[in-house]
């Protein structure tokens, strides 16, 4: 499915979910998977929850284990990855303008605002806490976001932390809080 969304033009993004110890899915080999789809994500934006469980990594998550697991999905071909890390924040890194250009049509079109980032981008602090569930996939949809509005990967990750907020706040963002976000953001300099 992702190379035939390759060879059409499309961007691809995958997130991951926790895998339970007790399913069936804890018997697949999780790091052969991720190196056979890797060259056709473009984005990735797993939790370090759900890639060491994936790959039964026993170690407790730190910053440095954050960082060498972005690092390893770029290094199986992924384009952009984004691993959150709870109230840390998330570290992104990316690939050069090369991997870039390859990338489906809304990635290759930024290529340039997006290459050859590695940074921890900092969590926005709820208001209140209602529920964390749903936070990740909020944050994915805030990064999308930003990307289709054609914003550079700074920007659309601050974009992904503050629709993280939103959701653990209870709240679905609106498209004119969005708007708002990434006016503020650019008012702010960031790409």
């Amino acid at each position: 499915l992702l190379k035939e969304a390759r060879s059409r033009g499309i961007t691809t993004s995958l997130d991951l979910a926790v895998v339970d110890p007790r399913s069936r899915a804890a018997e697949v080999d999780w790091r052969r998977v991720f190196a056979r789809i890797m060259p056709y994500v473009d984005i990735a934006t797993p939790s370090i929850d759900d890639l060491t469980s994936a790959l039964a990594i026993a170690q407790v998550p730190d910053d440095d284990l954050v960082e060498e697991r972005a690092r390893r999905l770029l290094d199986d071909g992924c384009a952009v990855a984004v691993v959150s890390a709870g109230a840390r924040g998330a570290f992104v890194v990316s690939a050069g303008v090369d991997r870039l250009a390859a990338a489906g049509a809304a990635l290759s079109a930024v290529q340039s605002g997006w290459s050859s980032t590695a940074e921890w981008v900092p969590a926005t602090a709820p208001q209140v806490v209602v529920s964390t569930t749903g936070a990740g996939d909020t944050a994915t949809a805030g990064l999308l976001y930003g990307l289709a509005q054609g914003t550079g990967i700074r920007r659309a990750t601050r974009l992904a932390s503050r629709f993280a907020a939103a959701a653990i706040e209870g709240r679905r963002p609106s498209a004119e809080e969005a708007g708002r976000w990434a006016a503020e953001l650019a008012a702010a300099g960031l790409d």
